[in-house]
């Protein structure tokens, strides 16, 4: 395809048929006419069917997001992503004797204090976990609990590679104290 447009481009080719792996490399020609190489490979797959509630993006990627605010209450720290979004959440915490245990609580609704609101009702989601740590320094992976929100007829499916996710924006960690 000719065009000065370098991202975005659409393909304009015949309707690919479903149910099948696709594979595809771009070259470029510079103000020049100078040919590049092709870049390496890249690979998707298409699906039987579109469903009405299906993702169009496949394969799904994780990415790791920071939170863009941490306060301190007490206790308590909450960590704020800035946004919604379906994820799940890894964090490295610290246990001087291993006999501690915290409280993480996921959430995308804020009470008047500040706090993660337990009981948001709607679509708005919360989920807690209790976190028994170990002595020294350790990354956990929490891992969500499937529910009939996120494995219901409706529910987008995530493929074994992602797991299962959680809409949150928030994240308490309860019972943490002066560890961080």
């Amino acid at each position: 395809m000719a065009s000065g447009q370098s991202v975005a481009v659409n393909y304009a080719g015949d309707t690919l048929p479903g149910d099948s792996a696709y594979t595809w490399q771009v070259r470029y020609w510079d103000d020049n006419g100078t040919e590049s190489s092709f870049s390496a490979p890249q690979r998707f797959r298409m699906t039987k069917a579109p469903l009405d509630y299906a993702t169009a993006r496949y394969p799904l990627l994780k990415t790791d997001q920071l939170p863009v605010s941490l306060a301190r209450k007490g206790d308590t720290w909450l960590a704020d992503f800035g946004k919604d979004a379906f994820g799940q959440l890894a964090l490295t915490l610290t246990s001087g004797s291993g006999a501690d245990t915290v409280t993480i609580s996921l959430g995308e609704a804020l009470r008047a204090d500040g706090s993660i609101e337990p009981r948001p009702g709607g679509t708005i989601r919360f989920q807690e976990y209790r976190l028994p740590l170990q002595a020294g320094t350790h990354t956990y992976r929490i891992r969500i609990r499937p529910d009939a929100r996120n494995t219901g007829a409706q529910a987008i499916k995530m493929p074994d590679y992602i797991g299962e996710v959680l809409p949150f924006r928030y994240c308490e960690i309860a019972g943490y104290g002066n560890h961080w």
